[in-house]
């Protein structure tokens, strides 16, 4: 899986009905640690979202959340913070309408 820490925002737009896959990463932990959730978006909000790997980080509810809200997420920086933390996503499928 092609996992991405940023996205631009005509890339975002792209995912309007989309399959996604998120998570949050860290400097420290290993990847069977991180908590993976699928997201499916229609109409550029996300309408479902299912854990499909439980880990040590929560993932915010992101249900109702639109593309910018998401963007926004996935943008987060902490780096200097211990343990570094990083949102990534990745697309499995995009769908046209």
């Amino acid at each position: 899986m092609d996992w991405k820490g940023y996205i631009t925002a005509a890339q975002m737009l792209s995912l309007k009905n989309s399959l996604l896959v998120v998570r949050t990463a860290d400097n420290v932990l290993d990847v069977e640690n991180w908590r993976i959730d699928i997201l499916q978006i229609k109409d550029g909000v996300v309408v479902k979202q299912t854990s499909v790997h439980e880990g040590c980080y929560l993932l915010v509810d992101m249900k109702g959340w639109g593309l910018a809200e998401l963007q926004d997420w996935l943008f987060q920086d902490n780096t200097g913070q211990h343990p570094e933390v990083y949102h990534e996503m990745a697309i499995v499928e995009t769908f046209q309408k």
